[in-house]
């Protein structure tokens, strides 16, 4: 003899049981609940809208050529890889660690101070040669981003009053 089956629908929830025993649950996101709580789908749903929702924004070079992505955190090349992250305002190697070099009002500089590169809604902006910052830990590799729509390409910005780095990006991440 089959068992009952009991349906029950709470806060947009649907479940199953058999007994008592859940058989599935459905989020509104069409998320399979099966054998998780409520806490742990709600969780995994908040997780999924925090991926969709990072703002990347575009790094472009000195000749406006967009060369990567940063999320407010690490940066991606175009191909969506981590390359480097951010912490405490200066820039390290995801692979290796190295310092870089600063990242100040949104221009990503070399050990001497000129900028490499700068976010789109910034002005590149130079200063003077930083101190070198202690290695940080390694942070967990973040989950790989959805692809952000293309940018619009930004209007040339005037010379910083340092000038540029010699380095091109690829140079200064090496």
């Amino acid at each position: 003899m089959r068992p009952k089956l009991v349906r029950q629908h709470v806060d947009g929830l649907t479940s199953v049981s058999a007994r008592g025993r859940p058989v599935s649950a459905v989020l509104g996101l069409g998320v399979a609940r099966q054998g998780r709580t409520r806490t742990e789908c709600d969780q995994r749903r908040t997780s999924v809208h925090q991926i969709q929702r990072r703002n990347m924004k575009a790094i472009y070079d000195a000749n406006v050529q967009q060369v990567a992505w940063f999320d407010g955190e690490n940066l991606f090349d175009l191909s969506l890889n981590w390359i480097a992250f951010q912490n405490d305002g200066h820039v390290f190697s995801s692979s290796t660690l190295n310092w870089l070099g600063p990242l100040d009002d949104g221009s990503f500089q070399d050990r001497s101070g000129k900028v490499v590169a700068w976010l789109s809604d910034s002005q590149p902006s130079s200063s003077l040669r930083p101190l070198t910052p202690l290695r940080p830990l390694r942070p967990l590799n973040p989950l790989r981003p959805l692809r952000p729509l293309r940018p619009l390409k930004p209007l040339r910005p005037l010379n910083p009053l340092g000038g540029w780095s010699s380095s091109s990006w690829q140079q200064w991440l090496a």
